[in-house]
């Protein structure tokens, strides 16, 4: 709609101004339950150009969405607020309050007019009997609009009808005497037509919503999917690390959204912004949303050292679409960093800072200037389908990728795209020191070295190609991340960890066991050793075609499996090889560390710890790992061995062990435990996997066997 505020302008350009001019705006919104039903409640404000004019007649047209609100004008709530509702000296009311709708739908408009009282007009202009409009803004009257839709998605379509309102506001001029007020008025340009009514934030009332059970409480559920309104500066509330949920989301254009660290904000449908200005995301904070181009400012703290030497590096990641036209300034005071895949080499960007970044790769930063910044991305965010630039040669094929999303990615989805990709990522611990850290990675379900499925809001991350490769994500990988994820899935079946500690700095290795593994590298499964820094202890297995890993998949045997293991360090340590996991194995299975080079054994079922002296030259193939009888899962037959599911219950009957205690564990099909505990047997017995919903594989131990068997649980 057109508004005054033009002519205003005009004017004053001109060098001229009306005098008594009224301005009319909105203000103070929200959601509130009167008698038993939602309204969108909000007051109109008015003020005046000049001072010493007394309201006689303020009429107020309001257009507003007739499927959104009742169209009965007495259900439409009216409070005169403050001087305007008071007492004239014959003890009436300065002023009477007449409501009425008129028109017809889908045009109705909700009629408003506040008129003196004619019992003392003979007075003529005074502040007993008038309340004078002063030169700031006022709250004139709050009105209560009564929702008629429920959803929290209606539009409340509520404007000023500004061409029935100029022309009609009075001020009592003298005895009996009334002068209109300049045409036109001036209308805000704040208004209504677009905001959604299932919830509100304004600074007077803070955020409320549609739902709520007490009369005149405002009410606010976070985990609510309702449409929303930013009508001025707010920030997400939420419990920290529990998404706060919208379905729609208007950010006005003079309103700013913050998502403080720790807030998660999940937009299922549209999500309106004008600037990148109205929505910032804080360091740790996570938005989910599906509108393309949504633009935002995204800080990120970075931690430094002003001490070059420390070289505390970080994997970095632009969050932001291409048009932002981002450049290198981002990283202002960092030495700046990309990676060839061609070659294996970091490249330093230099001192400009007008170098065009790419949103496609990944970076590598280090912050020279103090203990942190923070980095600050703004512009459109992406949002849905995204492809990273990678690239392959043979004999190299690493390539720095980013997370380019405002949230977190995860890495099990089943909707990435990876073609020519192995399923393996590595990323450097963030602000580690580079002569004593080792890489994190993450591969098949497992991590070493802290290393998790998913990545961080800006964050970079190396993936390995094996072909000419494609690797591209969608809005299905992104997630608010939590370690929490992980609470029903704590640890995975047939895995040995093993920690080197050397100098106080560590190194971690995998080895597993899968039924689709091999003993040479598995894309799927397996991830490569990067080399960490040059005072770290360095710690992998070595496969059959001779490549270490820090994560190694081998499949089952019925012997033994000999798992040869590569250790090195630059210097002269104490070093302790910890063991973690050995409860993931069958208590049948027995599992030593040689070491050769002082010919000794241990068996890692009585000792889960190894210390020893290492000095520079040392072999660095002096260890090996010893499985014996590492079997698979395969499912248990016979007549005495019955399983089946119940609801959530898995019961079972195994005569030849009524009466003995035996291990039960279930894991789902990628290898998490879900049940892991001790159980008598009886005819039959039960356990329960609540809530666990699929296919999962049922391990029953006993002293001298295992019995096993897939079931699904609906």
């Amino acid at each position: 709609m057109k508004k005054s505020i033009i002519l205003l302008v005009i004017l004053l350009l001109s060098g001229g101004i009306f005098a008594q001019q009224l301005s009319y705006r909105f203000a103070n919104p929200r959601i509130i339950r009167l008698s038993n039903v939602d309204n969108l409640q909000y007051d109109v404000q008015i003020k005046c150009s000049q001072a010493g004019t007394f309201l006689w007649l303020s009429q107020i047209k309001l257009n507003f969405n007739n499927t959104t609100f009742n169209n009965t004008a007495t259900t439409w709530t009216v409070t005169k607020v403050g001087d305007f509702s008071t007492l004239n000296t014959q003890g009436g009311f300065k002023y009477t309050v007449t409501k009425t709708i008129t028109g017809t739908a889908p045009n109705k408009v909700f009629n408003l007019a506040l008129t003196g009282d004619v019992n003392v007009q003979g007075n003529g202009p005074n502040a007993d009997d008038f309340t004078e409009v002063p030169v700031e803004w006022t709250t004139l009257v709050t009105i209560s609009s009564r929702l008629a839709v429920a959803t929290g998605d209606a539009l409340a379509g509520i404007d000023f009808l500004e061409s029935g309102m100029n022309g009609y506001q009075q001020y009592i001029s003298g005895p009996t005497e009334y002068t209109l007020y300049t045409n036109p008025n001036i209308f805000d340009s704040k208004d209504f037509l677009s905001d959604y009514t299932g919830r509100f934030y304004s600074t007077s009332k803070g955020w409320s919503q549609i739902g709520g059970g007490t009369n005149n409480v405002q009410f606010l559920n976070w985990a609510t999917n309702v449409s929303t309104t930013v009508w001025e500066n707010a920030s997400i509330t939420q419990t920290d690390n529990t998404a706060a949920l919208a379905n729609n989301l208007l950010i006005k254009s003079d309103a700013v959204l913050s998502l403080p660290t720790n807030k998660w904000l999940t937009v299922s449908g549209d999500l309106t912004n004008s600037t990148a200005t109205n929505l910032v995301i804080e360091d740790g904070a996570s938005l989910l949303h599906n509108t393309a181009d949504v633009p935002a400012t995204i800080n990120r703290i970075i931690t430094g050292s002003t001490d070059q030497s420390a070289m505390m590096y970080h994997f970095v990641s632009v969050p932001l679409t291409a048009a932002a036209l981002p450049l290198s300034e981002i990283f202002l005071g960092s030495y700046l960093f990309d990676f060839t895949q061609s070659t294996g080499q970091w490249n330093g960007l230099g001192s400009s800072t007008i170098t065009p970044l790419d949103v496609t790769k990944g970076y590598m930063m280090y912050y020279i200037g103090g203990t942190s910044v923070t980095n600050t991305f703004s512009g459109p965010m992406n949002n849905g389908t995204f492809t990273t630039s990678t690239s392959y040669n043979l004999g190299q094929g690493f390539n720095l990728v980013p997370n380019p999303y405002p949230s977190a990615i995860d890495w099990l989805n089943g909707s990435w795209v990876k073609t020519g990709i192995d399923n393996a990522i590595y990323i450097w611990p963030a602000g580690a020191a580079a002569n004593s850290a080792n890489y994190i990675s993450f591969v098949g379900g497992v991590g070493t070295n802290g290393g998790t499925q998913f990545i961080p809001l800006g964050q970079s991350f190396f993936v390995h190609a094996n072909a000419s490769p494609t690797l591209s994500m969608d809005n299905t990988v992104r997630v608010h991340n939590a370690q929490s994820f992980w609470k029903s899935y704590d640890a995975i079946p047939d895995l040995l960890r093993i920690n080197a500690l050397a100098n106080n700095i560590t190194d971690e290795m995998v080895v597993r066991f899968s039924e689709t593994a091999t003993t040479h590298f598995d894309g799927d499964w397996d991830a490569y050793k990067l080399a960490g820094g040059s005072d770290a202890p360095q710690l992998s297995s070595i496969t059959e075609d001779g490549i270490r890993l820090t994560i190694n998949s081998l499949p089952y045997s019925n012997t033994e499996t000999v798992v040869p293991l590569h250790f090195s360090l630059t210097s002269n340590a104490s070093v302790n090889f910890i063991v973690s996991e050995l409860g993931s194995f069958a208590s049948n299975i027995t599992i030593y560390l040689e070491d050769r080079l002082l010919n000794k054994t241990i068996n890692l079922r009585e000792s889960a710890s190894y210390s020893f002296n290492h000095a520079m030259g040392d072999e660095a193939n002096r260890f090996y790992l010893h499985f014996y009888g590492v079997n698979a899962m395969n499912e248990s037959v016979g007549e005495n061995f019955k399983l089946w599911t119940v609801s959530d219950k898995v019961k079972i009957i195994i005569p030849s062990l009524t009466g003995e205690n035996v291990q039960v564990e279930m894991f789902d099909l990628q290898g998490h435990i879900i049940v892991k505990q001790q159980l008598t047997i009886s005819t039959p017995c039960e356990f329960s996997v609540f809530p666990f919903h699929g296919f999962g594989l049922v391990r029953i131990i006993s002293e001298n066997k295992v019995y096993s068997k897939k079931v699904f649980i609906q």
